[in-house]
């Protein structure tokens, strides 16, 4: 069967849609134009269909391409989307792409199917190795796709690419692309490493480092994003340190899925040493649903009105470890946790820079009636607040762990709860008694009935040095 030399012009719904064909329908030079909210240009449920030769343009918030099926070919289209999370070409199962321009203005140009989305349902996976995309353009620029890499290091040195995705990959390297339409997608990648790499993004439906990876390291990459996420991660034991990173409007770094969904498979994660700018309605660092990943020694800085340093929802176990947060906005949180339990956070300095917003806290702590965040244990945190606001605290926490000898993080020689500052010197910890000068308040700081320091930190003592006698 032929679908040709149709011209559809501004229609409320899809342009073409075929639904269960397995006879190669070949859809082939028309001209669609679909103005409705979520109309794609073409969907098509069904294998072994050609496309080719089509113009395609979709105004809404729709791809122009959606294909579920296999063994289709897409081939010499011209795909341009305009509205709000229209992508180009949307291929749930092995197709081949060669040979399309594509311009979506604020989406992604060639996007593939979520592989946890299987995993957790028992669903087969699509068979990534069997994509075969070539020769794409987006935006312009060149679509690279790489698949079933083994034990290779490419170097995309001097190229200005619009996207790089990989599939299938493991025990490679991939370092110095230039990216600055699409981002970096990796699907199903293993043992390997993705360095020394420039991501600058300004579509606002785009992740600039989208990662469905294991035991891999994202290291030394400088990724800007003006609308969107920085990096994310849907995986386990990779290893995220040294990256720069600057989100205008999102997440420097998530770990887990955005908007409420869970992750069971995101675990076991290291975001280390990476410095972070962020000035959206999110944070430097998001938890969404996942569990047992540690966060050590990242710098964030936020900037925005509700823009936490770090900010955890559903997600238990994590390990938050000596980072440095700055927050300047309103309303914005050192730490934030929502629903999550069972976490330590420990040796952080967080600094509230704000000085007219009373709902800025150095740690805050909510609970849902469903689902209360109890049994963190919070302990040797420097919180320095412009105002008095050092914690908003939920259910039953640990505020101070067994006093211990060990340098805390005022340089004094017990570790036993948290140093409470505020910037003009009258912060609990700067004027508490501590009668017998060990670095200990003599009082606890009670937050609330559940939540009590009983050992916070008091200001270390001068230690007083005999001069030495001239003989």
């Amino acid at each position: 069967s032929v679908v040709h030399n149709n011209f559809i012009s501004d229609t409320a719904s899809e342009g073409i849609w075929i639904v269960h064909t397995t006879n190669n329908i070949i859809i082939s030079n028309n001209s669609i134009s679909t103005i409705g909210s979520y109309n794609k240009g073409i969907i098509i449920y069904g294998v072994n269909n050609t496309l080719i030769h089509n113009i395609i343009t979709t105004s809404g918030s729709a791809y122009g391409v959606m294909i579920y099926g296999s063994d289709n070919i897409l081939m010499y289209n011209h795909i341009n989307t305009l509205g709000r999370y229209a992508g180009g070409i949307l291929m749930f199962d092995k197709s081949t792409i060669i040979n399309n321009d594509i311009n979506s203005a604020e989406a992604y140009n060639i996007f593939l199917p979520d592989p946890e989305y299987y995993s957790l349902n028992n669903i087969p996976l699509p068979d990534f190795a069997g994509y075969d995309v070539q020769s794409n353009f987006g935006n312009g620029k060149p679509i690279i796709f790489l698949k079933n890499l083994r034990n290779q290091i490419i170097d995309l040195s001097g190229q200005d690419i619009a996207s790089l995705i990989i599939v299938n990959s493991t025990n490679s390297i991939i370092r110095n692309a230039y990216i600055s339409e699409d981002g970096l997608l990796l699907y199903l990648l293993n043992t390997s490493i993705i360095e020394n790499s420039i991501i600058d993004i300004s579509k606002p439906d785009v992740t600039a480092l989208l990662a469905f990876a294991d035991l891999s390291d994202i290291k030394n990459n400088f990724i800007k994003t003006n609308k969107t996420t920085g990096i994310s991660i849907i995986g386990q034991k990779n290893f995220v340190y040294l990256n720069n990173i600057t989100s205008i409007s999102g997440s420097g770094i998530l770990l887990g899925y955005p908007y409420g969904s869970s992750s069971s498979i995101t675990k076991l994660n290291i975001l280390d040493s990476n410095l972070i700018f962020t000035s959206s309605a999110d944070a430097g660092i998001s938890l969404n649903g996942v569990y047992n990943n540690s966060l050590i020694s990242n710098s964030i800085y936020t900037f925005g009105s509700l823009t936490d340093g770090i900010r955890a929802d559903s997600s238990v176990q994590n390990n938050i470890f000596n980072n440095n947060i700055t927050t300047f906005g309103g309303n914005s949180n050192g730490i934030t946790l929502v629903d999550s339990c069972c976490s330590t956070i420990n040796s952080n300095i967080i600094t509230i820079r704000n000085i007219t917003s009373n709902s800025s806290f150095g740690i805050s702590i909510y609970d849902f009636p469903c689902c209360p965040s109890y049994y963190n244990k919070i302990y040797n945190n420097l919180i320095n607040t412009t105002l008095s606001n050092y914690v908003s605290a939920g259910s039953l926490n640990f505020w101070n762990t067994t006093l211990q000898f060990a340098t805390n993080i005022m340089n004094g020689s017990l570790i036993g709860g948290n140093f409470y500052a505020r910037a003009n010197g009258s912060g609990f910890s700067q004027i508490c008694p501590d009668n017998n000068s060990n670095g200990i308040c003599d009082i606890p700081l009670i937050h609330n009935s559940g939540n009590v320091d009983y050992l916070p930190l008091a200001r270390p003592m001068p230690v007083n040095i005999s001069p030495i006698p001239v003989i």
